[in-house]
């Protein structure tokens, strides 16, 4: 095996700027994530500045960071903070510990104006407990100089061409061949469930049972083993770079050239645009032959906190972040899929290009979000685990009914 060698949504501008404070505004507290400009706390500020008498205090934490802190207000159980940044599959166990108000009323209209792909992880039950602020896709990006030095004609951005797994593998094992320092495919997230449940998803496996707490017989089900086992060999025979959890060392592989396939975000996509001479395109994400394409989606919603003391205030703040021109801010500010279905279309000056096309298509045909349950955290921790042992060389099968056993006992305090 290889060794890593080390409404366009034209923008209101007089509605989108802050007004000055004035000593009867109501300061709502917000957490959530850091960007590297800063520029959430900007963006939430102007929203509040569309509303009468609200100003918006934002707490900006890493990625790394975000969760626990979350979990350290939302577990005193107190008015702090008013809302706060809630990563899509972590709807349903918010909800279920008693941590988000039901937004129905405040935005009857959701079904409406979100796209189904944006949408569907912020409801429970039926009901919206969350709202998207922006989603997420993931196309696979191809190294044009690597498939002809190979040999091999490279996958086509059209859908209908949508290369299988084992088409991958083969190309992937070529490629890799070239040199002791280039490799077939990664996984910008390899060890993320967001990126790798899509194979067992596409392969017509169940991520969980129906109650929502029952992994053994669909983590280890015959065909989440069998996809997983794909998996393993793109890792195990030196397709792909074993044990690279660094995700910025993963992209820079790509951006220097080193990987023919790279399974990632648009960002990443955005950013090989500007690397100078890497002549690449992008792909449909591949899918297992006699299988349905799956694409990964969801990303960040915002929740209201139920024991704010500003409920009136806080609604207002959530029907700022669903209008249309914050939404476009917050787009010049992460070039990620919108979340409103009316932005692909005003701001279609922006999104004419064959990249926003591929992430178009696939959050209309083939998105799917991570499975609504009251321990997504565990189940993302256990498989995550699971999928760096893989990595390493652990049985699949073997690996995985452990995997299962533990989910079991840890997702047991969230049956109903």
């Amino acid at each position: 095996m290889k060794h890593i060698k080390h409404i366009t949504l034209a923008m209101a501008a007089s509605m989108f700027v802050a007004g000055a404070a004035t000593a009867d505004d109501i300061e709502l507290s917000t957490i959530g994530l850091s960007f590297s400009d800063g520029a959430l706390a900007g963006l939430l500020s102007d929203a509040a500045a569309t509303t009468d008498g609200i100003t918006v205090t934002s707490e900006q934490l890493p990625f790394g960071q975000l969760f626990s802190a979350i979990e350290v207000r939302l577990q005193a159980r107190n008015e702090n903070p008013d809302l706060f940044f809630v990563d899509g599959p972590m709807t349903a166990s918010y909800t279920m510990r008693g941590h988000l108000t039901a937004l129905d009323d405040i935005l009857p209209d959701a079904s409406e104006i979100y796209t189904s792909a944006a949408l569907q992880q912020g409801m429970v039950a039926g009901k919206l407990m969350s709202v998207p602020i922006e989603s997420s896709t993931v196309v696979m990006l191809v190294n044009n100089s690597l498939f002809e030095a190979a040999g091999i004609e490279a996958p086509t951005n059209d859908p209908a061409d949508r290369w299988t797994w084992e088409e991958v593998l083969a190309a992937g094992k070529t490629i890799s061949e070239l040199d002791e320092s280039t490799w077939g495919f990664n996984f910008h997230y390899s060890d993320s469930p967001y990126m790798a449940l899509v194979m067992p998803q596409s392969n017509g496996a169940t991520l969980i049972g129906e109650d929502g707490v029952t992994a053994t017989g669909y983590v280890d089900s015959p065909k989440f083993v069998e996809a997983m086992s794909t998996y393993a060999e793109l890792y195990n025979t030196g397709i792909a770079p074993a044990g690279m959890y660094d995700y910025s060392l993963a992209l820079e592989l790509f951006l220097n050239g080193k990987v023919g396939m790279f399974a990632g975000v648009v960002s990443d996509a955005i950013a090989a645009e500007g690397r100078d001479g890497l002549d690449f395109t992008v792909a449909p994400m591949p899918y297992f032959e006699g299988g349905t394409p799956v694409t990964p989606t969801g990303s960040w919603h915002v929740g209201i906190n139920p024991r704010t003391e500003h409920p009136e205030e806080a609604a207002k703040l959530v029907q700022a972040l669903a209008s249309p021109e914050f939404i476009s801010a917050y787009f010049d500010k992460r070039a990620n899929p919108p979340v409103l279905t009316e932005a692909w279309d005003s701001m279609s000056e922006k999104l004419d290009t064959p990249l926003w096309t591929l992430a178009r298509y696939e959050i209309q045909n083939t998105a799917m979000a991570r499975p609504s349950i009251g321990g997504w955290l565990e189940y993302d921790s256990i498989l995550r685990n699971a999928l760096r042992e893989i990595q390493s060389g652990s049985d699949v099968a073997e690996r995985l009914s452990a995997a299962a056993v533990e989910m079991n006992r840890e997702l047991k305090k969230y049956a109903k």
